[in-house]
């Protein structure tokens, strides 16, 4: 699975209504600290007539309680009725909805909410990489990679996009070119945790297992906490067990 970008709540927050209210501010404020209290707040807000606010906080509330699904269902609702505060806003909320979708693996609605942010603002590199999110977990490597390409091709120095489409071109076997996007990566910034997984993960697929236990520690060196010295330190100990001393 390709990791998930982080969800944006302070950029989402801003997605649909730049000036927030008092009601709607401390709604807003509440859905990342109390999202109990939060959701009974949007539901007061929403009695009141508030409407897209009363929703907006909503979906923020049901982010932070994992519940994924049902705010990609509410912000997709809200996006498709959002067409009088922009197309920028809308393609916001549209690519929110898909990123809270990915997370939830309901990757076929992930891939139309972030089409349509796509058809709204074309040349934005970010919802294609969300794109490319969608469509490497659901296993279909080459259309990730066109939209990886299409990311690339937008900001040529992206390094997620380079670690992205690194692991999609190792998952369709073109090695050569996914150690190339890693080393280009690892050139652009050789404390980026994922591209030390991703130069790992190659090395290991090659049978190589002393470089995939270096390039782990690495990772682990660089990222013990998060999501990528997860990985490397669950690696290294399947890699202990394979090659005991």
């Amino acid at each position: 699975m390709i990791t998930l970008p982080a969800l944006g709540l302070s950029a989402l927050a801003a997605a649909i209504l730049p000036i927030a209210d008092g009601d709607y501010g401390a709604c807003m404020a509440l859905a990342r600290t109390a999202p109990d209290k939060a959701i009974d707040r949007a539901e007061a807000m929403w009695t009141q007539g508030a409407g897209n606010r009363a929703r907006h906080c909503l979906a923020i509330a049901l982010i932070t309680k994992g519940r994924l699904r049902e705010a990609g269902k509410v912000l997709f609702d809200l996006a498709g009725q959002s067409a009088k505060a922009g197309a920028a806003q809308q393609a916001e909320l549209f690519a929110q909805a898909g990123r809270a979708w990915i997370g939830a693996g309901r990757l076929k609605q992930a891939e139309e909410a972030l089409s349509r942010a796509l058809a709204l603002a074309p040349g934005n590199g970010g919802f294609h990489l969300d794109r490319a999110v969608a469509r490497g977990n659901a296993g279909r490597n080459f259309e990730a990679l066109e939209d990886l390409n299409d990311a690339l091709q937008i900001a040529p120095g992206n390094i997620e996009a380079l670690v992205l489409r690194a692991a999609a071109w190792r998952r369709v076997g073109a090695r050569d070119l996914a150690e190339q996007d890693v080393a280009d990566a690892l050139k652009l910034d050789p404390q980026r945790a994922g591209a030390w997984v991703e130069r790992a993960k190659l090395a290991e697929a090659a049978g190589n297992a002393a470089g995939a236990t270096a390039a782990y520690r690495r990772a682990l060196e660089i990222d013990p906490t998060g999501p990528a010295g997860t990985g490397a330190r669950a690696a290294l100990a399947r890699i202990a067990g394979a090659h005991p001393r």
